[in-house]
């Protein structure tokens, strides 16, 4: 039961925000619990002031019992996992929607091993789309950070960084400061995987460098792209991988368009969308890109 409480004055806002959430649920329904838990129930409650949803219950396997499993299992186990969840989110595209916060938060894993994506708070309609401003910031991509278009390269950018956690128990930009973060980012310099297993090292590092470009021309083009790497590393085929490392990103000659920020940055007061645009622009524009 997820409730969404408002009085006189945030009425619209509450209301817009609830409308958001529900919105993308109502198609998906009737895919059986497949994609998302069902939504049983909706409404507004005017005398306790609030609007309600009523979803139904999953029982989750969480990320830190995956920490617990032998890694070749745990590989193997996280790639189905994904595989559903690119064919979920391929469905979920059709009905006009971006997800908007792909994370492991919103990633309920059942006890078939099935994905089901929850929280559609930061949803967008693919027809009626302004520049981005929600999102969670580990996992989203640079060019949403300075105020663009959150579009499908996008969300399977915020699927990749997910992928990454549930391997690897961690966020491949896990640096001690969101300056640090944010110039990792942009130079597209994940922590590298070594496992013991050279040519998959190689594989996954590999995919990971092109999935996690900084620039979205040099990332997986779509859905279908995407899934056919993902297949690649279950199936041990990697070659595949290996054979489109030419089209990894290149990390010199970056540009970004300039954009101008009002108010105290560290202090948060912007006029911007996001506090994280102004560190972003203070980190790109004095530390380490001229």
């Amino acid at each position: 039961l997820k409730i969404f409480y408002f009085n006189k004055s945030n009425y619209e806002e509450v209301h817009r925000r609830f409308i958001r959430e529900i919105l993308p649920m109502i198609p998906l329904s009737s895919f059986s619990s497949e994609i998302s838990p069902s939504l049983l129930n909706f409404g507004e409650d005017e005398s306790e002031g609030c609007f309600y949803m009523e979803t139904s219950y999953v029982e989750q396997v969480h990320l830190e019992q995956l920490q617990e499993i032998d890694f070749d299992l745990r590989l193997s186990i996280v790639l189905k996992v994904f595989l559903k969840l690119v064919n979920n989110l391929r469905i979920f595209h059709s009905y006009g929607f971006l997800h908007g916060d792909i994370k492991p938060a919103n990633i309920l894993i059942d006890s078939k091993l099935n994905p089901l994506l929850i929280d559609f708070g930061a949803s967008i309609n693919v027809n009626n789309r302004s520049a981005f401003d929600t999102g969670t910031f580990d996992y989203l991509p640079i060019e949403t950070l300075d105020g663009g278009m959150y579009n499908h390269i996008s969300e399977i950018y915020c699927v990749a960084v997910s992928l990454f956690e549930f391997l690897f128990c961690k966020l491949p930009f896990d640096k001690c400061s969101v300056a640090q973060a944010i110039r990792s980012k942009v130079l597209g310099e994940f922590d590298q995987i070594d496992t013991g297993d050279v040519e998959r090292d190689q594989a996954l590092n590999t995919f990971f460098r092109i999935a996690l470009s900084p620039k979205p021309s040099g990332r997986f083009r779509d859905l279908y792209s995407f899934e056919m790497a993902i297949r690649s590393l279950l199936d041990g085929n990697f070659n595949y991988l290996l054979g489109i490392s030419n089209i990894s990103p290149i990390f010199t000659n970056i540009s970004f368009k300039s954009r101008l920020v009002e108010g105290n940055i560290f202090g948060f007061n912007l006029k911007k969308p996001s506090w994280w645009s102004g560190i972003y622009i203070w980190v790109k524009d004095k530390i380490f890109i001229k």
